[in-house]
């Protein structure tokens, strides 16, 4: 991982515990996949105006679903 202010690329594993915040800054989710605050806003406001999907099937998506067994 790069780190400005040492002008340096370091190991995540060499980080003091108190500096864990760094190597948290720099992680990916699956796919290399990566969003911000602002991302994930803008998604929930485009998928809650119906931008992606209809109404109707944005509720269907959030029904809960009994299973096998009977259970919710």
């Amino acid at each position: 991982i790069y780190v400005p202010f040492r002008k340096a690329f370091i190991r995540a594993d060499s980080f003091p515990s108190s500096n864990y915040t760094i190597w948290l800054g720099n992680r990916k989710g699956p796919g290399r996949i990566s969003s911000t605050a602002t991302d994930l806003l803008k998604w929930d406001q485009a998928l809650y105006r119906n931008k992606f999907i209809s109404a109707t099937s944005l509720a269907e998506a959030f029904q809960p679903m009994r299973l096998n067994n009977g259970q919710l």
